[in-house]
Formats: C-alpha cells, structure tokens, sequence
C-alpha cells in the first residue's frame, strides 16, 4: 500500500493486481489490460516466480514498462531480468525519490 500512495500522491493512477495469495488471477489481469507501467515486487510475487513471468508480460505489452524492486537483488538475477524485458530495477526497502525518478524516466521514455 505504501507504494500505491506514494504513487498516487504524485498524480499517478495506479491499480493493485497483486496479492501473495493470487498470482495467477493477478497474472491474468496484467495479460488483458493495458498500461503504462508494471511494478512487480517480491513482497507480493514470489522471487522465483518473477524471471517467468516478465517475459510474457513484455510478449504481450511489448511498449509497456516493467519494474522490479525486491530485497533481494544478486547481480546475475538482475543481468537475468535486464535480458527478459525489465526496463527498471530498485531495492526493497525504496526510496521515494528513486522510486519516482524511475517512473518518470520510464514514462517519459515511453512517450518518445
């Protein structure tokens, strides 16, 4: 949630599609609608699910925008997701700042 309000003080619109308990109707969700910008977070997609399933997101949105932040962040699973389409990568715990200038760069981007 903390995320979400971040975001949304910020003037961004954001949607929640993700709960630890549901990823499959949470990955369905992503599949059929369109956005701008997907954060994924290992507080709510297991880390060894995330590598599996960026590529599909990225196959079926392929100009939207992906980050992951996670708490867990070895150098080869990062060049790992780098490779399968994530556009953006922060640590757990964020910081605001960070956070904002990686949707700005990433939505600026985007638009160009």
């Amino acid at each position: 949630m903390c995320l979400e309000e971040v975001l949304q003080e910020h003037g961004y619109h954001t949607t929640i599609a993700e709960s630890y308990s549901r990823l499959s109707k949470a990955f369905q969700y992503l599949l059929h609608k369109r956005f701008d910008l997907v954060i994924i977070t290992n507080t709510s997609i297991p880390p060894s699910h995330i590598p599996t399933i960026v590529p599909d997101i990225k196959a079926r949105h392929p100009r939207g925008r992906i980050i992951v932040m996670s708490g867990h962040c070895p150098v080869d699973l990062m060049a790992d997701l780098k490779q399968k389409g994530v556009d953006g990568f922060l640590p757990l715990p964020f910081e605001e700042d960070a956070l904002l200038k990686e949707v700005a760069r990433l939505l600026s981007d985007r638009a160009n």
